[in-house]
């Protein structure tokens, strides 16, 4: 009796530590990177399969990464294969200079174990932006505000850096340093001036290469 006891714990026991006993899977991710404006293959971008990624920090202690990851890169048609096998669910990192990544370079989360065929990638590019406002008439004052999406909401950033008083009121360039913002895409902006005390505003837009300077000459 007692050894059957003994053998039955010793099974017990078997199974516990094949259950905590992590499994790994192999993960297979393939796609298409293309640029977010001009929706163009995108080549050499570094695609990086992660055998997870760490949670260590303050609000998420641990660690669940085995530091293990498999690369590839973008071919002409801004196509990819990679895949990995490992114990931890997987994360996809992509990555090429002068470009944004996905979700502003977070690590994006493919399904674990699986074939994540086909998928489709926007990389944006960089570019600056120096605009040159010119009055048209008496103003005292004027600020430059370029449009930014938050949440799928279109807003325009105000900076004081961009604000300027005209204490004489004549007409005269308004220059700053340019601005970092996306190429290959419309620019969206709004002009804040007052003019005879009365508040007025303008709202346009202009078209930005990608890794450019674009100088232009605004008038209002």
């Amino acid at each position: 009796m007692k050894t059957t006891l003994y053998l039955t714990g010793i099974l017990a026991l078997l199974v516990i530590a094949a259950s905590c006993e992590k499994k790994e899977r192999t993960t297979v991710v393939s796609g298409t990177v293309i640029n977010a404006g001009s929706k163009q293959p995108i080549d050499s971008v570094k695609v990086s399969l992660l055998d997870g990624v760490s949670t260590a920090g303050e609000i998420i202690p641990g660690n669940t990464t085995s530091g293990k990851k498999n690369v590839a890169y973008t071919d002409k048609e801004g196509k990819f294969k990679v895949q990995i096998t490992g114990e931890y669910e997987p994360f996809l990192s992509l990555s090429k200079q002068d470009y944004e990544a996905p979700q502003g370079g977070l690590v994006i989360g493919v399904r674990w174990g699986e074939d994540n065929s086909d998928k489709i990638f926007e990389m944006k590019t960089y570019a600056y932006f120096n605009p040159v406002l010119v009055s048209v008439a008496y103003v005292t004052s004027v600020k430059f505000c370029p449009a930014y999406f938050s949440k799928n909401t279109l807003n325009f950033e105000c900076e004081s850096g961009w604000e300027e008083t005209l204490g004489n009121g004549s007409s005269q360039p308004f220059n700053n340093v340019p601005f970092l913002t996306y190429g290959d895409m419309f620019q969206k902006y709004k002009i804040d001036f007052r003019r005879n005390n009365i508040l007025y505003n303008k709202v346009d837009s202009v078209y930005i290469k990608g890794f450019e300077t674009y100088h232009d000459t605004i008038y209002y």
